[in-house]
């Protein structure tokens, strides 16, 4: 059981003869410790607001991620979450540090990375394919975490949710939206998720499981890939009824013939992106597939560490231009607003 106190989150053993998954989450402590109103946010999304707070007794930088709290299937979202990130730890998921409640909200306390992938492709436009084979690696290896040893779906792999450090590590985020499947329940019937990632067993309604996941990872590897979704034509307001006609009407997405990849690039994606999910290759698969087996763990880590650096320069460079631009437009208010002052004086 996970209770929320002033000193954070514990974990308390259910009462004998209690059922765990009806267990509720105490809501009442405070977050001191956090300095959040120099908070620096660092991203917004369906599941919440992310920003970037010191925890003042040790000078640490996290990512505290803050939820509003509504109905109680919210609720229920909130408890999968803490429940995927606090059990134990992994080296491909992203590290959990604390959750705690305030004014209406609850607050997740989780390690600070350096960016997203997503961050990666809207300021380098692609990725290359040596350093996707490293990326890939890696995330297979949180799903494997996840599918394996934690039984979860993930239900929204894209690039936003690929987050990386300077260290070269990639780690999977945001189990806001992640099913846990307990026991034998290995199916899973709620529509959650980045709609352009969803999988057509998803999209149709149908029962879906890990393979979902497989499709997103398929997906979002052609993007990262390319520097476009496969299904870009579809705007960002597309519903999954849009996409599933798109997936229904055209061939499976694969890597556009014209650009040089390997073909050992090109035969991973297909084994990700069959719209069959029974044929679809399992995290096992992958692993094993010789994109991701001819690369060892060690030098997965050294070709991102290698790359990201670059990354870095250019998120620090649209940071600044972005600056310089707001810069511009608040002089220029000014000048606007001096002018009318003065016009007004004159007459």
């Amino acid at each position: 059981m996970f209770v929320v106190t002033r000193d954070g989150l514990s974990i308390q053993s259910p009462a004998p003869g209690q059922n765990p998954l009806s267990d509720h989450i105490q809501l009442r402590c405070n977050y001191g410790d956090l300095d959040v109103d120099r908070g620096k946010l660092l991203g917004a999304g369906a599941s919440g607001k992310v920003f970037a707070v010191k925890h003042k007794p040790s000078g640490v930088l996290l990512a505290l991620k803050k939820i509003g709290v509504g109905e109680e299937t919210q609720m229920q979202q909130i408890k999968r979450e803490l429940d995927t990130l606090y059990t134990d730890a992994n080296d491909y998921i992203i590290s959990f540090y604390g959750a705690f409640f305030d004014r209406g909200s609850i607050m997740i306390a989780l390690e600070l990375m350096d960016g997203s992938i997503s961050d990666a492709i809207t300021h380098c436009n692609y990725i290359p394919e040596t350093v996707l084979r490293g990326i890939t690696r890696q995330v297979l290896h949180g799903l494997l975490y996840l599918h394996k040893q934690r039984h979860v779906v993930h239900r929204d792999i894209k690039p936003s949710n690929l987050l990386f450090a300077r260290d070269g590590s990639i780690k999977i985020t945001d189990f806001g939206i992640s099913a846990a499947l307990q026991g034998t329940q290995y199916q899973a019937r709620t529509f959650v998720g980045t709609v352009l990632y969803m999988s057509p067993e998803r999209l149709s309604g149908s029962d879906y499981s890990y393979p979902a996941d497989i499709w997103s990872l398929g997906l979002t590897l052609i993007q990262l890939a390319t520097g476009k979704h496969p299904y870009a034509k579809l705007h960002d307001k597309a519903t999954f009824w849009d996409v599933l006609k798109c997936i229904e009407d055209e061939a499976a997405p694969t890597l556009p013939s014209e650009k040089i990849f390997s073909q050992s690039f090109r035969s991973f994606i297909a084994q990700c992106v069959d719209r069959d999910p029974a044929r679809r290759s399992t995290v096992v698969q992958l692993m094993a597939h010789p994109f991701i087996s001819e690369i060892s763990d060690d030098d997965a880590g050294a070709v991102c560490k290698e790359w990201f650096p670059q990354v870095r320069r250019a998120m620090k460079l649209a940071e600044r231009e972005n600056r310089a631009q707001q810069q511009m437009a608040m002089d220029a208010a000014e000048k606007m607003l001096a002018k009318a002052i003065d016009s007004s004086l004159l007459s």
